[in-house]
């Protein structure tokens, strides 16, 4: 780009100066999936958008899109069909928004891909909380885990969290899972991953007992039809 103000001489005509600048043309981004597709209301959220044409200048950002108008969020460029912004904690009126991708910082396409806010999942209230040692237990959690939103969800339990178990929607708002407690008695916690992420809600104590042993019932032969009651004597 060089610049003229007599329309006939301009500030390089002959070879490049330094005073001359390129402006150069590009294709506008296409954003086409973007992962995760929700955050939380008040938490930051990093997410991906994937596309093609996102060119690394220093003028590449996200745009966050909303009635309220469009928000600038610096992003960091991974590869020209991926690129990474941190969406800060919501702080307008809504809760749905859109997320497009600019090279300049000015301009953007139409492809925008939808991303929501939802209220922080959690779990309200489980049953039952205790198990036995060696032997598998279907706990149901009751609460909020973003049903119409969640794609993959998991049960970790035990305290290293390192074996996701496959969780069962029971209906909107209570999920199924099925644990094993180890060979050693103790304290344990179940908590739900969904779509790959874990939230601080998510997190409830089980305990893990041994199996009650029963060595004595009292009495040990009773007439049919009859009314009585048991003393059983055992064990844990």
């Amino acid at each position: 780009v060089s610049v003229s103000d007599n329309g006939v001489d301009f500030s390089s005509h002959t070879g490049i100066d330094e005073n001359q600048q390129f402006f150069e043309y590009k294709d506008l981004p296409i954003v086409s999936s973007i992962s995760p597709e929700f955050g939380i209301i008040g938490q930051e959220t990093p997410v991906i958008l994937f596309g093609e044409r996102f060119f690394d200048t220093e003028m590449t950002q996200c745009v966050l899109i909303s009635d309220e108008g469009f928000h600038f969020i610096p992003a960091i460029v991974l590869s020209q069909t991926s690129v990474v912004c941190h969406l800060p904690s919501l702080t307008m009126n809504t809760t749905k928004v859109n997320l497009e991708v600019s090279i300049n910082g000015e301009e953007f396409g139409n492809s925008s891909i939808a991303f929501d806010f939802v209220a922080q999942p959690r779990i309200a209230s489980y049953h039952p909380n205790v198990g036995y040692t060696r032997m598998k237990t279907e706990v149901i959690l009751n609460g909020y885990f973003i049903k119409e939103k969640v794609v993959a969800k998991k049960c970790l339990f035990g305290n290293s969290f390192h074996e996701p178990i496959d969780a069962l929607f029971l209906n909107d708002t209570s999920i199924i899972c099925s644990i094993v407690c180890p060979d050693e008695a103790g304290l344990q916690y179940i908590k739900v991953q969904l779509n790959g992420m874990t939230f601080p809600g998510l997190a409830v104590p089980f305990l893990c007992e041994p199996i009650p042993k029963i060595t004595k019932v009292s009495p040990e032969v009773v007439s049919e039809h009859e009314n009585l009651s048991l003393t059983i004597r055992g064990s844990n």
